[in-house]
């Protein structure tokens, strides 16, 4: 599972390096073409905050032990989007490689903990009790599903979203005249104007 989760996040930052390299090269051919840089972690950010409110109400649902079904359907739902939420993010930006890379880390991090968990939990439930102490295996793996959600999120929203793009400048003639208003002090008064291009 670590490999697999060192691949994908080894393969996107070489994606997200290698669009950004390409990007350079256009700008350097053609003197009418500037690259912005620009991020888009505050869409990813609100879809991972989005699946931790779905699974936070789950909890909180079905925390007397009653409405099963409820609980379960709420935190399905947030796992579900937090699996699909960053990648259908990403390729709504163009970005199908890192889409597709993007949910293998997070089905990894979300899949590893419990792939590890449920048979530990079962085993704990058929045993009458976990020696280590009472709902350990339970909250182990919301442990590690937490951490793994935590890191995926802060990587995904700061290092993934990162994109170049080469933006064609306006001939001159065509731009919009820009007048600001100037004010400035000095020490034997003050200063009152317009500055603009046209």
């Amino acid at each position: 599972m670590r490999k697999l989760a060192l691949l994908c996040l080894l393969a996107s930052l070489f994606v997200s390096s290698a669009a950004d390299a390409r990007a350079d090269d256009d700008s350097l051919r053609d003197p009418t073409i500037r690259k912005v840089h620009s991020r888009y972690g505050n869409q990813t950010l609100l879809c991972d905050m989005g699946a931790l409110g779905l699974t936070l109400t789950g909890i909180a649902v079905g925390a007397d032990g009653t409405r099963g079904t409820a609980r379960a359907v709420i935190m399905i739902n947030g796992g579900a989007l937090f699996l699909v939420g960053g990648p259908i993010v990403h390729l709504a930006h163009g970005h199908p490689v890192r889409a597709l890379l993007d949910f293998g880390l997070r089905a990894v991090v979300l899949g590893g903990p419990l792939a590890l968990g449920i048979p530990w939990i079962a085993r704990e439930h058929r045993e009458g009790g976990d020696p280590i102490g009472e709902n350990f295996a339970v909250e182990s793996t919301a442990v590690m599903i937490a951490l793994g959600f935590g890191a995926v999120t802060a990587l995904d929203a700061a290092v993934f979203t990162r994109e170049t793009k080469n933006v064609t400048l306006e001939p001159s003639a065509s731009r919009s005249p820009i007048i600001l208003p100037g004010f400035s002090v000095a020490r034997g008064g003050a200063t009152l104007g317009v500055h603009g291009a046209f």
